[in-house]
């Protein structure tokens, strides 16, 4: 009897046992799922991240593009700006000229008429010319100060945009941290798992000859 008693507590013990441990089984079980999730939820944000880096980098070249087009233009303005300088002081040497041969037509009286006519004539021209290139001068100035503000704006969206890959490469970062310790984690777990289903094979092996004993 005192067998017996001893054999059932020892069953009754390895039964108690062999449940807690499925029971463990169990919970590093769904533990390993829940690590396998989020793996999976780590690669589909790095996946997300790569792909807003790479878009905000071709933003960047096209922003960076976009100013490198607006700066030829404003080349260009400055350029059309030198030549209406340039066509102003050919005006006022034209006005000048125009002024020496009214002079000349006072002191020649007897060609006064054709003189002063044809002085008349270059200072109409002139002045026709000299209100134009004005116009066309500040027209250049107006459309210089556009370009420059564009130009602005433009190296302000590069700015941003590369801010935003700076923050879009950090956060990638860090998801490839967070995956790579949940892979760490998920290995563990298996290597957790198979050593308690060698404990509970060894101790479903055990408890049978332990019966018959």
């Amino acid at each position: 009897m005192e067998i017996s008693f001893g054999m059932l507590y020892f069953n009754k013990f390895a039964e108690q046992d062999r449940d807690r441990a499925r029971r463990d089984l169990d919970e590093l079980r769904a533990a390993h799922d829940a690590e396998r999730q989020r793996a999976a939820d780590l690669a589909v944000q790095r996946d997300a991240a790569r792909a807003d880096a790479e878009r905000a980098t071709r933003e960047a070249a096209e922003a960076t593009e976009r100013a490198g087009r607006w700066q030829a233009e404003v080349q260009d303005v400055r350029r059309q700006i030198d030549q209406a300088r340039a066509d102003a002081a050919r005006t006022r040497t034209e006005a000048a000229d125009a002024a020496r041969a009214r002079e000349q037509a006072d002191r020649a009286r007897d060609r006064a008429l054709v003189a002063a006519e044809q002085a008349e004539h270059a200072r109409q021209e002139a002045t026709e010319l000299a209100v134009r290139l004005r116009a066309e001068l500040a027209a250049t100035a107006a459309h210089r100060d556009t370009l420059a503000a564009d130009l602005t704006a433009a190296r302000d969206a590069a700015a941003t945009a590369e801010g935003r890959v700076t923050t879009l490469t950090v956060r990638l970062d860090a998801a490839e941290t967070d995956r790579d310790a949940a892979q760490r984690r998920v290995a563990q777990l298996g290597d957790q798992v198979s050593d308690l289903a060698l404990a509970l094979s060894r101790l479903g092996a055990a408890t049978p000859h332990d019966a018959n004993g």
